[in-house]
């Protein structure tokens, strides 16, 4: 009886295993079906209700958005679908190229998921709140009200230093109202990184995007040796420049002289004024007629895209993939000055990368590849708002003009190069320290890290969280440091795309060929995620992601 007993045991458990090693790659293919169907609807509903509260700014919207994530949450924290996710990687069943990057999307979701309902549940509802009230926020100046672009014309255009001081401290009246809610925040995010088995949220963040902390570490290493010393000959040039202007010692520059919130933009210390050729100009038209040229179709994209300033409505500008079928929507605050040019390019490249994904992929496929190819392809075409050839081809300035300012655009789109190479630095280095130890004098943190990488001196008794005044460190966080990557992709882009694809007598710069446009419709934006992005860059290049081209483009001139 005890041997039937025993052989019986070990039947059932041979059962089990055999159980657990019989899933097929069919298996996966039925799980997705059913996972699609639920999830497509949720997706693109939130997509929707996202861009409509980042337009109107109500609560009714926002309370919406926030009712949707957590319908997305509870839908990836199913613990029975997970482990089916789970053992399908584990025991290496899926065999299609596709479908293999299809579970490893789809497992990372429901991995990211894993964590208590009732704690995501907070995070969702505190990191809406952060977020609308960044969307919402306006600073007050005496009996003024100020928009960003607002703040941005009188700290590019006034002569006032006292006027200066004023609207950059107003500028940061946000970070009270966002900073220690950021920083609890921020410690939940570590906790629920923790319970799944990493390190802390920074961490998972970059590993769950395919990206090595250990590499991107070696990455910004590489770039602060490559960057520093011509920067800081630049920022002298800089400095001698904004003295002379407002009349001050160098020693008194502090971050209000440097033109802009941050000092992630270049200065206008050479005499160009790029802002004189859009002066009553349609921008959006600007664009929509050079992509048009280079064989980029954008019509759809600007029929429902949100382009203009409105009360409430977020004065940050973004792409919004509503569908992941063809309906990609722009958000943005233009007017006709020439950082509106910039960002139009940037913010177009970036909608019609997603936009022309191959809509036979998956669903978890059909988007870019990673942030780093959306930002790549977006700087890359925004780039071109500071070229003088560019200038005359796209947008008609007189052709003496064009040659008259070539020598003096080039100085300002190096300068702009260097100077957002290490801003990148002070973000990344921050944020990274930031999920490291939400504990520590982060107000401290902050200027340390601009005085070491930017070299702009603090202001003097200031003790403010000026830190939380970066809306991506909720918005879009532990992305930021992509964008210095996209810099480099960029440089890559164009180095190849003038070697193979432009004719010998063509440049970038004045080309109309539509084999541009079909170069990043076939090779970059088709493929959305069936490759890694480190595979897509090597397979459309050649090379490896590398900062040899941008080394070349900006250092060796």
């Amino acid at each position: 009886m005890k041997k039937i007993i025993f052989f019986l045991l070990v039947s059932l458990l041979f059962s089990f295993f055999s159980c657990k090693k019989s899933l097929t790659e069919k298996d996966f293919e039925v799980f997705i079906k059913k996972y699609e169907k639920k999830i497509v609807p949720l997706q693109q509903d939130l997509s929707f209700e996202t861009f409509n509260a980042a337009i109107s700014g109500s609560d009714k919207d926002y309370k919406k958005v926030a009712e949707l994530k957590i319908k997305l949450t509870k839908f990836y924290s199913n613990k029975k679908d997970f482990e089916l996710v789970e053992s399908l990687k584990k025991q290496n069943v899926v065999k299609d190229k596709v479908l293999i990057r299809e579970l490893e999307e789809v497992y990372n979701e429901y991995l990211l998921h894993q964590v208590e309902e009732d704690k995501m549940k907070e995070m969702i509802l505190l990191s809406k709140n952060i977020e609308q009230k960044y969307n919402t926020f306006r600073a007050k100046l005496s009996d003024e009200e100020l928009t960003d672009n607002e703040i941005d014309s009188r700290l590019e255009n006034s002569n006032d230093p006292q006027e200066l001081e004023a609207v950059w401290k107003a500028s940061k009246q946000v970070g009270n109202l966002i900073a220690e809610d950021m920083i609890k925040l921020v410690k939940m995010r570590n906790a629920s990184a923790r319970s799944i088995g990493f390190k802390n949220y920074h961490d998972m963040k970059l590993i769950l995007s395919g990206q090595e902390p250990k590499k991107i570490d070696e990455i910004y290493k590489e770039l602060d040796l490559l960057t520093k010393d011509v920067y800081s000959n630049l920022k002298d040039e800089v400095d001698e420049y904004l003295s002379s202007i407002y009349k001050i010692e160098l020693s008194k520059l502090r971050p209000w002289h440097y033109q802009s919130r941050f000092f992630q933009d270049a200065p206008n210390i050479y005499e160009v004024d790029f802002d004189e050729y859009f002066t009553g100009k349609d921008i959006v038209l600007f664009a929509k007629n050079y992509f048009s040229s280079v064989g980029l179709n954008i019509e759809s994209i600007l029929s429902k895209s949100h382009l203009y300033e409105q009360s409430g409505k977020s004065q940050f500008s973004g792409a919004f993939n509503i569908d992941r079928n063809g309906d990609v929507r722009i958000l943005a605050n233009i007017k006709d000055k020439h950082s509106s040019m910039y960002t139009m390019l940037y913010e177009t490249a970036f909608a019609v990368c997603q936009k022309d994904v191959d809509k036979k992929l998956p669903f978890s496929l059909r988007l870019p590849s990673h942030f780093i190819i959306n930002d790549g392809v977006g700087t890359f075409f925004s780039n071109l708002s500071y070229r003088s050839l560019w200038l005359q081809n796209a947008i008609k300035i007189p052709k003496e003009d064009a040659k008259n300012m070539k020598i003096t655009c080039d100085k300002r789109f190096r300068l702009a190069k260097f100077i957002f190479s290490r801003w990148a630095q002070v973000m990344y280095n921050f944020e990274k320290n930031l999920y490291k130890n939400p504990d520590q004098d982060l107000n401290k943190l902050w200027w340390n890290l601009v005085e070491k990488y930017q070299k702009i001196k603090r202001p003097h008794n200031r003790n403010e969280p000026d830190w939380a005044t970066k809306a991506h460190f909720t918005t879009q966080a532990c992305t930021y440091h992509n964008y210095m990557l996209g810099e480099l992709l960029a440089a890559q882009l164009h180095n190849y795309i003038s070697k193979n694809i432009l004719d010998e007598s063509d440049t970038l710069e004045l080309s109309k060929n539509k084999k541009i446009g079909e170069f990043f419709i076939e090779k970059i934006f088709k493929p959305g995620k069936s490759l890694k992005w480190e595979e897509l860059i090597k397979e459309v290049t050649g090379e490896e992601l590398t900062a040899n081209y941008f080394k070349i483009k900006y250092i060796n001139l």
